[in-house]
């Protein structure tokens, strides 16, 4: 898989499934290139995590726990819309 088809996977499904999106599939996208220091590639797991917390919160909450490894950056932004995490 591309960096194009990972990118184009994560936003596609924020904006066409917004609170249909699949939590599993959007960690495991993430997984495949959370260690990739890529600066776009990062960005868009920080985004895409940032934009799903709009729709599903409690789900962004879980996946930021599951994944300790994300920089304090990427947890940061991509608990901006969280009330509490």
């Amino acid at each position: 898989m591309s960096v194009e088809d990972i990118l184009g996977d994560m936003i596609l499904i924020i904006y066409k499934y917004k609170k249909k999106t699949d939590a599993a599939m959007l960690v495991n996208l993430i997984n495949r290139k959370k260690s990739d220091k890529q600066f776009f590639i990062q960005k868009v797991i920080v985004w895409s995590l940032r934009q799903y917390s709009k729709y599903n919160p409690k789900a962004v909450e879980q996946i930021l726990t599951q994944l300790p490894e994300l920089s304090n950056l990427a947890k940061r932004e991509a608990s901006k819309y969280l009330s509490y995490f």
